[in-house]
């Protein structure tokens, strides 16, 4: 998820190929060994220099740089380039980022989650107010229900909010397949409106599978998409407050 620039940095999965075959991270398949890549990017060729970027190598650094630090937010990454409340145009926009949010639960159980918010809708807080979108020039911010005049008219919104659940719990294809469906409801949680015509919203979902025995059991399954939804509603909330302005986009972060 440390993509930037739309269809350019597909390119970074080669760097990520790389360094799996070099570390020997790969699954024998047919004729050879063969690393899953999975990814996604987000619109923010406004802020991309892709004359500059080595995409390929963007992602070898970005494997080479994995640990078990606390992730870094705001202007990181994809966050970089990630903007908000886009629904009047990128002139009266807020500045998105990249977040993250864990929860331990009884039975060792961990879930988390890693967004990148680049969303055409308003960012809302835990106490249901918005505290990121479209701008007022006088203050403030806009909602939908105002502008939906605005919507209908700028057609240059391009807008894909990106992320990850996780769990150290071992779960099935179709098991990760239903926590990730369920962890979209953490979009609509902290996003208004979300999932339009002009997002891309795409989450996936991963087990480190440390904990097992439990993959027939439907239940932890709700429970780790139900938490994973409020993982990624945290996240957000967190990518936009740790975002610092860029290109005339206000950010939350003044530090």
């Amino acid at each position: 998820m440390s993509l930037r620039g739309d269809v350019f940095g597909f390119d970074t999965a080669i760097g990520v190929r790389r360094y799996l075959l070099e570390k020997k991270l790969a699954s024998r398949a047919g004729a050879g060994k063969l690393p899953g890549i999975v990814g996604a990017n987000i619109y923010d060729v406004e802020f991309a220099l892709l004359q500059e970027a080595d995409y390929p190598d963007l992602g070898y650094q970005a494997c080479q740089n994995a640990s078990t630090d606390p992730v870094k937010e705001g202007n990181v990454g994809a966050g970089i380039g990630a903007t908000v409340g886009k629904l009047s145009g990128l002139k009266f926009a807020s500045k998105g980022g990249c977040g993250s949010s864990a929860v331990q639960l009884p039975n060792d159980i961990i879930v988390g989650a890693l967004v990148v918010t680049n969303a055409v809708g308003n960012i809302y807080g835990s106490d249901g107010g918005t505290i990121a979108g479209v701008r007022r020039l006088e203050g403030g911010f806009r909602e939908f229900e105002e502008i939906m005049i605005d919507y209908l008219r700028d057609t240059s919104a391009r807008n894909t909010t990106i992320g990850v659940v996780a769990t150290n719990v071992d779960l099935s294809h179709e098991q990760l397949i239903k926590v990730a469906q369920l962890a979209h409801d953490g979009l609509a949680m902290s996003i208004r409106p979300v999932h339009m015509s002009t997002d891309g919203d795409t989450l996936f979902a991963a087990s480190t599978g440390k904990i097992s025995g439990m993959r027939g059991r439907e239940r932890v399954v709700d429970i780790i998409g139900y938490t994973g939804a409020r993982c990624i509603a945290s996240a957000v909330v967190r990518s936009v407050k740790a975002a610092r302005t860029l290109s005339n986009v206000p950010g939350l972060n003044a530090s």
